[in-house]
């Protein structure tokens, strides 16, 4: 038999169900036929397809690219504008006591660029922040489903390996 080798190895890895080797009914190949033919053939090559896209995802890179240097130029140009004007344009704010009454004639004064920075800099963390959750959650919920279908007895045999090789170890 030319795949016995394969077979062989896959039995001797499968540690929750055992194996036999058994023929499909007609209808069942059929089904497996059918399922082949829709999903799992190649599909046929159209080169103006392939070269529209191509051309689609290149000028969406080209696009993005421009955007991306564009707002980069607008950041720094509003930087260097407002480090040029410099004291001419503050943000006055009244300044409050330890109790949280205002001072009269007090004032506070911030410097847009700082502020700036300080926005953006604050806008970037949270951004951070909520991808860094996103993606937890993401994986919680694959440890979630895998933790599910793993099998008593595979989980089981893994504990008790676990287990042998710390043996092992402490010996």
């Amino acid at each position: 038999m030319l795949f016995a080798g394969w077979i062989s190895q896959l039995k001797e890895k499968s540690y929750d169900i055992s194996l036999k080797e058994d023929i499909l009914d007609e209808e069942e190949a059929e089904f497996w036929r059918d399922l082949q033919e829709r999903y799992l053939k190649p599909l046929d090559e159209d080169k103006g397809k392939q070269k529209k896209i191509s051309t689609d995802l290149k000028d969406l890179r080209n696009k993005a690219t421009f955007v991306y240097f564009f707002c980069n130029a607008l950041c720094l140009a509003a930087t260097f504008f407002l480090q040029e004007i410099g004291l001419a344009v503050n943000i006055k704010l009244p300044k409050t006591n330890s109790t949280g009454f205002l001072v009269p004639d007090k004032y506070i004064y911030v410097d847009p660029t700082g502020l700036m920075f300080l926005l953006s800099f604050a806008s970037l963390i949270v951004i951070q922040f909520l991808a860094m959750l996103w993606h937890r959650i993401g994986t919680l919920m694959h440890y979630m489903a895998y933790n599910e279908t793993a099998s008593k007895e595979r989980r089981a045999f893994k504990k008790s390996m676990q287990d042998t090789s710390f043996e092992k170890n402490f010996l």
